[in-house]
């Protein structure tokens, strides 16, 4: 980018730069040391601090990332740093991103219930919890009320107050 560089940070660009190797795809990939899941990790000064080494390379190549962003591996590699494989997109983006694993991802690719019902517009019910929301379907909600209502007058008859 065209701003000027403190003498720190373009030394660990350097010293980025000297480690990545080509791979498949085209991707450019950090040899070095990486966190426990799997995106390389540099040491960017004196106290020990580090960082990873895509997002460096994202905010050198691309710019600064927005607040609340994360960044996108496009090509799936998370040792792979090279800025045309990388964007900045919101966490839930992230996770519902092609080729994501999370749990989310999968959730939100379901099209029947475990019970075999459709998750379709007029068989869901959204039910917000404290940080997530959930998706439910209508009938099975439906068929777990009529159960509890039946389980609790039979509790009742046999004088067992609920």
């Amino acid at each position: 980018m065209g701003e000027v560089m403190s003498k720190g940070v373009r030394l660990v660009i350097e010293r980025i730069v000297a480690r990545l190797y080509h791979g498949v795809g085209g991707c450019w990939l950090w040899p070095g040391a990486k966190d426990s899941g799997g995106y390389g990790i540099i040491c960017v000064n004196e106290k020990g601090t580090d960082r990873r080494v895509h997002r460096i390379v994202y905010e050198h190549a691309v710019g600064p990332i927005p607040i609340g962003y994360q960044i996108d591996h496009l090509c799936r590699v998370r040792a792979c740093c090279n800025p045309d494989h990388l964007r900045a997109v919101t966490p839930r983006e992230n996770q519902l991103a092609p080729g994501s694993l999370s749990l989310a991802k999968r959730n939100s690719e379901k099209r029947h219930c475990p019970m075999g019902h459709p998750l379709i517009a007029g068989n869901l019910v959204s039910v917000a919890h404290s940080r997530r929301k959930e998706r439910r379907c209508s009938e099975c909600n439906r068929l777990r009320y009529h159960a509890r209502i039946k389980r609790e007058a039979s509790l009742h008859q046999m004088g067992i107050e609920v």
